[in-house]
C-alpha cells in the first residue's frame, strides 16, 4: 500500500492521505474514496483509482490544483457534491456509463476543463455541479437527465453550444447565468420552467427557442442578453416577471401572445432597439418602468383591457412621438412619460382620475395636450422642461397644482387658474420666460393677481412674478413671505422692494434675476427675516446695492447672507 495513503479499519475506505504527495495509486479492493481524502493536495497530480471503488464522496478531491486528467472507474454510481471542485489544472475527466449523479458543484471552478462526456445513465445534475468551468466550449445533456440544477453553468463563460435533451423538465435559476460565449440554444418542448435568471448576461445569444410547455418567463431570465435580436414567447406563457428582458439592447421586435395574463415591473427595461410593440387585451396594467429606456419605440398599441399606466412606465421612450390612452385607463403612474423628447401629442380621456408627479418631466416637444375634466390634481413636476407647450387648459375640477408643476414651461404664454383650484406649490411657474398672463377670476377665494404677479387672496404669500416685469417692484405691506422661486428668471426686473412684513424669503426667490441693481429691505430687524442660503442663486449680486433703514447699516453689513451685494446703503 501506498505509505502516503490512510485507510480506514477496515481497508475499504481512503480517509486521508499526507498532503505532500504527488502520486497515488489506490490499491485494489477499496470502494470507498471518503470525504476530504484528498483535499488540498496541491502538489497531486496523478491519481489511479482501481474498478473495486464505486462511490467517490464529498469534496474528495477538492483544491487539487495540480491534477490534469481523471479515469472515473465504471463501477463507480455517483459523484457527491463537490468532488472535484476547484481542480482548477483539470482538462479531462472521463465519466463511466454507471454513473447516476453528478452532485452539487461537482467540478464547480475546474476553469481549466475543455471538454467533457456526460453519459446517458445521469438523472441528475446538481446545483453548481460545472459552474465557473471558465473553458468549457460545449457540452450535450443526455436523454436520461430529468432536471438540470440552479448556476449549474454558471460562469461557463466559454461554452458556445449545449444540446438539452427530450426528458429535461425544468432548467434552474441562474443555470447558464454569464455564459458570455453561448450563441444559441434550443429548450426543448419537455420543459416546463426554467428558474430566475437562467441566461443573465449570455451577451452573446441571438436566437433561443423556448418551450411550449413553458408557463413563466421568471425574474430576469434574459437580462443582459446584449445580442438577443427576436424572441418568440409561447402562447403556454401566462406571466413574463420582473426586468425578464431587461437590457436586451438589441432585440428589435417581441410578440407576446393572448395567453399572457401579466407583465412584471422592469420587463423590457433599456430594450433599447425595440420600435414597436402591441399589448395583447389578456392584460389589465403595465407596471411599473415595463418599457423603461425603449428609447427606438415610435409605435405601441394598448388595449381596452388596461386599467392602469404604472410609475415610470414609458419613461426615456425618446422617439415616441404620439400616444392614445385607451378609455379603460383609470391612473397614469408618477415620471411615465419622463423624458418622452419627441412626444408631441398625448391623448388622456376623462376615465383617468389621477396624474403622477413627473408625468411629462423633459418631454420638450409636446405642444399640445388636453386635460379631461375627470382629473383633480396636477402633480409635482408635472410638466418641468415642457419648452415646446404653448398653451395649456386647467379644467374646473382640478383642486391643487403641484410644485415646479409648469417649470421651465419657456413657450408657455397664457394660462387660467379655475376657481376650484384651492393650492398651488412653489416654483409653479419659474422659467416660463414667455408667460404674459395668469388669468384668475375676481371670484377666486384662493389666489390673486395683482400686477403680474401672484398672491393668495389674503395678499400674504408672494407665490409668483411674471418673468416678463420690467424696472420697480414693491411688494405690498401685507405679505408675509416671499415663496421659492418666486421672481426666478425676472431678468428685466432692476428694483423691489420688500416691506417689514416680510418674514421669510424661498430658496432661489432671487434666482437669475440678472439685472437686479436695487434691493430696499425695509426691515429694521435683519435677524427676524428667515433668508434661505440659495435665495439669491445664480444673481450676479456684485453690482447691486442693498438699501435698509437709518440705523440699522451695521447688522446687515454684519450679516453673511448679505456679503453678496456690492453696498449696503441706508435710506429713510
Amino acid at each position: 500500500m501506498d505509505k502516503y495513503l490512510y485507510l480506514d479499519p477496515t481497508g475499504k475506505i481512503v480517509v486521508g492521505c499526507d498532503r505532500s504527495v504527488k502520486k497515488v495509486v489506490i490499491p485494489e479492493g477499496v470502494t470507498n474514496i471518503g470525504e476530504h481524502a484528498f483535499e488540498g493536495c496541491t502538489s497531486l497530480f496523478s491519481i489511479e483509482i482501481p474498478n473495486s471503488v464505486t462511490y467517490i464522496d464529498s469534496v474528495a478531491f477538492r483544491g487539487c490544483t495540480s491534477i490534469r486528467s481523471i479515469v472515473i472507474p465504471n463501477s463507480v454510481k455517483s459523484i457527491e457534491d463537490g468532488a472535484f471542485s476547484c481542480c482548477t489544472s483539470l482538462t479531462m475527466v472521463k465519466i463511466p456509463n454507471g454513473v447516476t449523479k453528478i452532485g452539487h458543484a461537482a467540478f464547480y471552478g475546474c476553469s481549466s476543463l475543455v471538454s467533457l462526456d456526460i453519459p446517458n445513465c445521469v438523472t441528475f445534475i446538481g446545483d453548481n455541479a460545472f459552474s465557473g468551468c471558465s473553458s468549457l466550449t460545449s457540452i450535450e445533456i443526455p436523454d436520461s437527465v430529468e432536471s438540470i440544477g440552479a448556476r449549474a453553468f454558471y460562469k461557463c463563460s466559454s461554452l458556445i453550444s449545449i444540446n438539452i435533451s427530450d426528458n429535461v423538465t425544468s432548467i434552474g435559476e441562474d443555470t447558464f447565468k454569464e455564459c458570455t460565449s453561448l450563441i444559441s440554444i434550443e429548450i426543448p418542448n419537455s420543459v416546463t420552467s426554467i428558474g430566475k435568471m437562467a441566461f443573465w448576461g449570455c451577451t452573446s445569444l441571438n436566437s433561443i427557442k423556448i418551450s411550449d410547455n413553458v408557463t413563466c418567463i421568471e425574474y430576469e431570465t434574459f437580462t443582459g442578453c446584449t445580442s438577443l435580436t427576436s424572441i418568440e414567447i409561447p402562447n403556454s406563457v401566462t406571466n413574463i416577471k420582473m426586468a425578464a428582458f431587461s437590457f436586451c439592447s438589441s432585440l428589435t421586435s417581441i410578440e407576446i401572445p393572448n395567453s399572457v395574463i401579466s407583465i412584471g415591473n422592469k420587463a423590457f427595461w433599456e430594450c433599447s432597439s425595440i420600435d414597436s410593440i402591441e399589448i395583447p387585451n389578456s392584460i389589465t396594467s403595465i407596471g411599473e418602468a415595463v418599457f423603461y429606456g425603449c428609447s427606438s419605440l415610435i409605435s405601441l398599441y394598448i388595449p381596452n383591457s388596461v386599467t392602469s399606466i404604472g410609475n415610470k412606465a414609458f419613461e426615456g421612450c425618446s422617439s415616441l412621438i404620439s400616444f392614445e390612452v385607451p378609455n379603460s385607463v383609470t391612473s397614469i403612474g408618477d415620471m411615465a412619460f419622463a423624458y418622452c423628447s419627441s412626444l408631441t401629442s398625448i391623448e388622456i380621456p376623462n376615465s383617468v382620475r389621477n396624474i403622477g408627479d413627473s408625468v411629462f418631466y423633459n418631454c420638450f416637444s409636446l405642444d399640445f395636450i388636453e386635460i379631461p375634466n375627470s382629473i383633480t390634481r396636477i402633480g409635482f413636476d408635472a410638466f418641468w422642461g415642457c419648452s415646446s407647450l404653448v398653451s395649456i387648459e386647467i379644467p374646473n375640477s382640478v383642486t391643487s397644482i403641484g410644485a415646479f408643476a409648469f417649470l421651465g414651461c419657456s413657450s408657455l404664454t397664457f394660462i387660467e387658474i379655475p376657481n376650484s383650484v384651492t393650492s398651488i406649490g412653489d416654483s409653479v411657474f419659474c422659467g416660463c420666460t414667455s408667460l404674459i398672463d395668469i388669468c384668475i377670476s375676481d371670484t377666486n377665494k384662493y389666489f390673486a393677481n395683482v400686477d403680474d404677479v401672484l398672491y393668495t387672496k389674503d395678499l400674504t404669500k408672494l407665490i409668483c412674478c411674471l418673468s416678463g416685469k420690467q424696472g420697480d417692484y414693491k411688494i405690498p405691506n401685507s405679505v408675509t413671505s416671499i415663496e421659492d422661486h418666486a421672481f426666478c428668471g425676472c431678468t428685466f426686473l432692476t428694483s423691489i422692494e420688500i416691506p417689514n412684513s416680510v418674514k421669510s424669503i424661498g430658496e432661489s426667490a432671487f434666482q437669475d434675476c440678472t439685472n437686479l441693481k436695487e434691493m430696499h429691505l425695509r426691515n429694521e430687524h435683519p435677524e427676524n427675516i428667515e433668508i434661505n442660503v440659495y435665495a439669491f442663486a445664480f444673481s450676479d449680486l456684485t453690482d447691486s446695492t442693498l438699501f435698509v433703514p437709518i440705523g440699522t447699516g451695521y447688522a446687515y453689513r454684519h450679516d453673511e447672507r448679505f456679503k453678496g451685494f456690492k453696498e449696503i446703503k441706508t435710506e429713510r
